[in-house]
């Protein structure tokens, strides 16, 4: 009887296979550690990790996708170790012209003065992420959401790279957590501003911000999008400063929020005719059809009241 092996018993079989493929030159003062990491949602990603003893940085190669897609599907190891090997060889060529090491000794040395204007933050759900929060700080905006920093990090040869702030960088930056996502915010909404689009007219090709060119006028439009400029991790422009007051004045009434993914918001004008409970159903088909686990922001569904100023989580 074939017995298929776990996740952990695979990776030390792959760690195995791929030191068996190196070369004597590519296996010189290197060790392959096996990596488990949390990511948002929780995810459990499992990778090698690639360590030269004179440099810091050490590329992760993640092998979820190599298990499920190849190795349960009956590919030998020996041939996702092959791949596995080949992303290695790219990530150190990507490493020596992106400077990764200088990225990776930046990163250690972080103070407020360097990173202040160049926070960023990201939305997730507090429930699903127990474990990706336990070693980070975190501002609760209230109904079971809270945004996390990070620092964008411009490497001229490849383009922006983002750092989480743990606990440890955190300690570093030697501010308190409250000028940390003030800070953080005001600078996510210079970098990455919120973009608010009619979902009619994105449909045929318009890209126009009605944040930035005033009221719906038409009136016409059942839904909106909600985002940022780049369309990543987009969700959390609802909490840049004045977002949601603003977003009342374009629709020009009180609005439901659903949540799309990490990446937006959908915003729907209350009136008579729209129940709670199909919005909530509409978000559960979605996030169980079409979103993938590691974008899922919420099942819930939010309500922004425009008299009071007030945002809450439909029951």
């Amino acid at each position: 009887m074939n017995t298929m092996m776990n996740i952990g018993d695979y990776a030390e079989k792959m760690r195995e296979e791929v030191i068996a493929l190196m070369t004597e030159k590519q296996k010189s003062n290197l060790d392959i550690r096996i990596m488990s990491v949390d990511k948002v949602n929780d995810q459990k990603l499992v990778g090698l990790t690639f360590k030269l003893a004179d440099q810091t940085a050490a590329p992760t190669i993640y092998i979820n996708g190599e298990y499920e897609m190849h190795y349960l599907q009956g590919e030998p190891v020996r041939y996702q170790a092959m791949e596995i090997l080949s992303q290695y060889d790219s990530a150190m060529e990507y490493a020596s012209g992106a400077d990764m090491q200088r990225i990776a000794d930046d990163a250690i040395a972080f103070n407020w003065d360097a990173v202040k204007d160049s926070l960023s933050v990201r939305l997730l759900e507090i429930g699903r992420n127990g474990d990706f929060l336990k070693d980070k700080p975190f501002f609760d905006v209230g109904n079971g959401l809270a945004l996390i920093a990070i620092v964008q990090i411009e490497e001229p040869k490849i383009g922006s790279l983002s750092v989480t702030i743990n606990d440890s960088i955190f300690s570093s930056l030697d501010v308190d957590k409250a000028t940390l996502f003030r800070q953080a915010l005001k600078s996510a909404s210079r970098l990455d501003s919120a973009k608010l689009v009619d979902m009619e007219d994105a449909l045929y090709g318009s890209s126009t911000n009605l944040l930035t060119v005033g009221a719906d006028t038409d009136g016409h439009s059942q839904m909106y999008i909600l985002s940022n400029r780049t369309g990543e991790h987009g969700a959390a422009a609802l909490f840049y400063p004045g977002v949601m007051e603003k977003a009342g004045d374009v629709i020009g009434c009180s609005y439901y929020i659903l949540p799309s993914s990490l990446h937006e918001f959908i915003l729907v004008p209350d009136s008579e005719m729209i129940e709670p409970a199909d919005l909530k159903e509409l978000v559960r088909q979605a996030n169980e059809s079409v979103v993938e686990p590691h974008e899922l922001l919420s099942y819930n569904v939010f309500y922004f009241d425009k008299g009071s100023d007030t945002f809450t989580m439909c029951a």
